[in-house]
């Protein structure tokens, strides 16, 4: 990868279906966004999820959050 900003969003696949499931209104599963991005009122911008990455290995911790 070249070096930059990149914004990075994981989910928790429990039921194994390869669908981020989710009620009309909140997920079902667990989910979380770099930075500890806040979604309240939809997904965060990508000026909250960036993350700077370098020429070398960079490391990333995100917080899964379940419903």
């Amino acid at each position: 990868r070249s070096p930059g900003f990149y914004p990075i969003a994981i989910y928790h696949d429990a039921n194994g279906d390869r669908d981020f499931n989710r009620t009309l209104f909140a997920p079902k599963e667990g989910y979380g966004f770099s930075n500890d991005a806040p979604t309240t009122f939809g997904l965060p911008s990508f000026e909250k999820v960036r993350v700077k990455v370098g020429p070398g290995p960079t490391t990333v911790r995100i917080r899964m959050r379940y419903p």
